[in-house]
């Protein structure tokens, strides 16, 4: 049997994907990982990684892809899937410092 790990996939590592909340007030955040998967943090389920379909939630998806090497996206993917299991926290875990940390290496503050 081949597995095709090549496929392209609308999600790829490295990506910030975004949505509106639910209410509308604010956004949403995660990182894409391998296989067209998307890490996030949400309250009640801690730091997982779903699939696109589940982050949207109903809702219309963002994606933005900065230009990176295949080293840095590898970087960015291993910070995103570092904290899997992990609680979800309000003040100072929430899905904004997740993908942040993910993206930069550092997490920043949400309002």
């Amino acid at each position: 049997m081949y597995v095709n790990l090549a496929r392209d996939y609308v999600v790829q590592r490295g990506d910030l994907v975004r949505r509106f909340k639910k209410s509308h007030l604010g956004g949403y955040y995660g990182t894409g990982v391998s296989f067209g998967m998307i890490e996030h943090t949400l309250p009640g389920v801690g730091k997982h990684v779903t699939t696109l379909e589940g982050f949207a939630d109903g809702e219309q998806v963002l994606i933005d892809r900065p230009l990176r090497s295949e080293y840095e996206k590898f970087v960015v993917e291993q910070r995103a899937v570092s904290g899997i299991g992990l609680p979800y926290r309000e003040i100072n875990d929430n899905c904004e410092h997740d993908s942040s940390y993910a993206q930069t290496g550092v997490a920043a503050h949400s309002p």
